[in-house]
């Protein structure tokens, strides 16, 4: 093992795929378990192998990914990617690829250009493929993104004769497509495949009278190619001149940029990486491949704020009372809003002289408080403005994670509201599990338990949020 002190866990697609992993690591570990160890329940961070309905709120230094979908024995590709192809598919996906804090390891017996966009209508299964790519190819590929506006107009009568006699001739291609915010003419498609295979420029007269055009046409050409495009280029005055023979090249160009494209993928198909698969070789004999890339750092924590601290401890380690209690309450509030009463009693107990928050501390605190014009009580933390938007808040990659019981409900049901919204149909235990591990928490205690629940009924009654099947949906 290279990285013994690293966790590992496995996502598959299904709960089919994940019991057929499972199944076969159980084979295994009946010859040899001498990675017992890493399977005990007692550890913070034991392997595992789930699926993506149910991997939210786990993380492991490295995850397997394994996207069990494959050819039938005909070759025939099902563009059938289960929950992938579902609405909302694209955030389980989103998930599953996040659940690594170090590396993912990319296992597939298909490649990018195996999913067919003509096929699936599926934003998942999209993104499945631009997942792959990246994989195969690094980020070179990662703002690939391509877009035909239908409302655009051509911009000459000789862009729209171009593009009939390429439609006449058989060939799938589209006006105006973009990428990364640059537009080409056209864009020719594979016959087979929804890749694109040719843009092509159509250049009139006032091209070659414009300077500035040329600079930035041609850098534009430049960033397109470090993506991948392959270009040709149409001179009107040579097509005008010499239709049948311009005709003729570009047909050329098109036959030619089909048989390359063929070709990449005949010799991708010969490509293979042997991987280590609990020696099931039989299942190495498709083309496999396995991908170790970068720890995705976007992942769920990104959508939060993380927790602020004001520091009261030298404030209040002498003896007596400092003065300033009011700007010190102030700015503590304003700092960590909302803030639950008990939290600042905990902060603002040295101010009277005492180390623990005693019916004496209670009661002074109150009366400062009372005479506090700045800061408003609601319910059970306090605010300095009553229209501050709250939300959940995490702890820092340093923090230690705050007391469950410290933490207004309010920023619960916030939390819990915007998994709820990210994961589309979760289930309880998922939820929990995800807002426990963004709080910090390994492990999920009564208290913990107890105040997310309470949290999740207040969404439930206030039509915000429903229950159907055992997993929730925002309304």
């Amino acid at each position: 093992m290279k990285n013994p002190e690293r966790s590992l866990g496995v996502v598959a697609f299904s709960i089919s795929q994940q019991e057929a992993i499972d199944g076969l690591i159980q084979e295994r570990r009946e010859k040899d378990d001498k990675f017992a160890q890493y399977f005990d329940s007692k550890r913070l961070d034991p392997f595992f192998v789930k699926n993506l309905e149910t991997v939210q709120g786990d993380e492991r230094d490295t995850i397997i990914f394994s996207v069990a979908y494959a050819k039938d024995s005909v070759g025939k590709f099902l563009h059938n990617f289960g929950p992938l192809n579902r609405k909302g598919g694209e955030r389980r996906l989103n998930v599953a690829i996040t659940r690594a804090k170090y590396n993912v390891k990319l296992v597939a017996s298909i490649k990018s250009y195996d999913i067919d966009l003509d096929k699936t209508q599926a934003l998942g299964a999209k993104l499945l493929k631009d997942y792959l790519d990246c994989a195969e190819h690094g980020m070179q590929n990662v703002n690939k993104e391509l877009i035909t506006d239908l409302d655009s107009q051509p911009d000459s009568e000789f862009e729209v004769e171009v593009y009939d006699i390429l439609k006449e001739e058989g060939y799938k291609v589209d006006m105006q497509v973009g990428c990364s915010g640059y537009r080409i003419d056209l864009g020719v498609r594979h016959p087979e495949k929804s890749d694109y295979i040719l843009a092509i420029e159509c250049d009139g007269a006032t091209y070659h009278s414009g300077r500035t055009t040329r600079d930035r046409d041609r850098l534009r050409q430049e960033v397109l190619e470090r993506l991948g495009w392959k270009f040709y280029r149409i001179w009107s005055t040579d097509w005008f001149i010499n239709k049948q023979t311009e005709k003729k090249k570009l047909l050329d160009a098109v036959e030619q940029a089909i048989a390359n494209f063929d070709k990449k993928l005949e010799i991708d198909k010969d490509f293979k990486v042997e991987i280590q698969e609990f020696e099931k070789k039989e299942v190495l004999e498709s083309t496999s491949f396995i991908v170790e890339e970068e720890s995705v750092k976007n992942n769920l924590k990104s959508e939060f704020e993380i927790y602020k601290e004001y520091d009261v401890d030298e404030i209040f380690k002498a003896t007596g009372k400092p003065s300033g209690f009011h700007d010190i309450i102030f700015n503590l509030v304003q700092t960590e809003a909302p803030i639950t009463e008990e939290l600042l009693l905990r902060k603002t107990v040295g101010y009277f002289g005492n180390e623990k928050v005693t019916n004496v501390v209670r009661n002074s605190f109150n009366c400062e408080m009372r005479s506090h014009q700045n800061i408003i009580k609601v319910k059970d933390y306090y605010v300095i403005n009553r229209d501050q938007k709250i939300e959940m808040r995490i702890p820092g990659e340093h923090s230690k994670p705050r007391d469950i019981m410290f933490i207004p409900n309010v920023e619960l049901t916030s939390g819990i509201y915007k998994i709820i919204q990210f994961g589309i149909g979760i289930n309880k235990d998922g939820l929990f599990r995800t807002i426990a591990n963004l709080l910090g928490f390994t492990r999920i205690g009564d208290n913990i338990r107890n105040k997310l629940e309470e949290s999740l009924q207040v969404l439930l009654r206030s039509d915000k949020v429903k229950e159907l099947d055992g997993e929730y949906y925002i309304k």
